[in-house]
Order: structure tokens, then C-alpha cells, then sequence
């Protein structure tokens, strides 16, 4: 007597492309779910390190934080008046390694700033190619005004009136796209 098929197979074709094809849109959903956790939790590393970044600096020459402690803020002396003026000018603002206490208990934290300098690299690019591309279409249609333009050009210099000329931009200017379009191309 044959063995009965266990009740998890597919009994026919179809059956078994629709729990593929269910599957398949399980699986899209959640790496969509986490691409969107992993985001989340990389904004908030890097909110973490600034915040921290700040609070640290800001507290490091101003009497004590909770990482130094706060025995420098009972001192009273000469040292005071400095490091509250070096406090306020924004100097020391580079803040040991070792006193991200918060930053550096995640395991993912170094990992999390480096997408989101690559984030910040990326928008730039995007930007540049954005400003690159209106770049060139207002050169392709001021080209087209002064084609039309030399017209005119030709008959007022026939009449004797002086014409004005725009001044070309060079290819390598900032904002232009030429040493930014090599630029990206070597980064990819």
C-alpha cells in the first residue's frame, strides 16, 4: 500500500506557483520592513554621536559631565575663566573615543556613520548632477537665444550699435559638471 503524500505538498501546479508567488511577496515585504529598521536605526547612531559629540564638548571644560565626572566643577582657580572661554569659542570640540561612552556600547555604530556619510556623499552627488544637468539645459537654451540673437547681432552692428556678449564659463568652473562629472566617475 503506498505511503499518503503529507498534507504540506502542493497538490498541483498551480497550487505550488501560488505558495511561490505568496513566498516571494512575503519575503519582499519583510527586507522592505528591514531596510526601513535598518535606516531608523541608523538616523538614530548617528543622532546619538552628534548628540553626544555636543554634550560632551560642550560640558568637557565647563565643570565636569557625567562621563568625566564633575569634580573640576568644585574647583575654583585661574584654570576656570580659560575653559569656560575655550568652552564658548567651540575649541577642544574633538571629543576622545574613549569618553563615547554611549556611542560605542552599540556594536553597529561605526558601521551606522559610515552610511551615513556615504548618504551625505550620495546627496551631494546627486545635487552636483542635478545642478549639472540645469547647467545644461540653461546652456543649450541660451545657445539657442544666441543663435537667434546673432542674428540681430549682425544687423545692429550693420546699423553701428554696439552689441554686449555674455563671457563663456569654462568647463572646470565649480557648479559646471567638469571636473565634478570626472570626480564621480572615478568615485564609482
Amino acid at each position: 500500500m503506498p505511503a499518503a503524500a503529507p498534507a504540506s505538498l502542493p497538490g498541483s501546479l498551480e497550487e505550488a506557483k501560488e505558495r511561490y508567488e505568496s513566498t516571494k511577496r512575503a519575503l519582499r515585504a519583510g527586507l522592505a520592513k528591514k531596510r526601513t529598521i535598518d535606516r531608523t536605526l541608523t538616523d538614530l547612531e548617528s543622532q546619538i554621536f552628534l548628540f553626544e559629540g555636543s554634550y560632551l564638548a560642550a560640558t568637557a571644560a565647563s565643570g565636569g559631565n557625567i562621563v568625566k565626572g564633575f569634580d573640576s566643577y568644585l574647583k575654583v582657580g585661574p584654570s576656570r575663566p580659560n575653559a569656560a572661554a575655550a568652552a564658548a569659542s567651540g575649541l577642544g570640540a574633538d571629543v576622545p573615543i574613549e569618553d563615547r561612552l554611549f556611542s560605542t556600547s552599540s556594536a553597529t555604530y561605526t558601521r551606522s556613520l559610515e552610511l551615513k556619510a556615504n548618504e551625505g556623499r550620495r546627496a551631494e552627488a546627486a545635487a552636483a548632477t542635478a545642478a549639472a544637468a540645469a547647467a545644461n539645459a540653461a546652456s543649450s537654451s541660451q545657445g539657442q537665444q544666441r543663435a537667434s540673437k546673432e542674428g540681430t547681432a549682425d544687423a545692429e552692428s550693420a546699423a553701428g550699435t554696439p552689441t554686449v556678449e555674455k563671457k563663456k564659463k569654462r568647463k572646470d568652473a565649480p557648479g559646471t559638471g567638469g571636473k565634478d562629472k570626472k570626480r564621480r566617475r572615478e568615485e564609482e
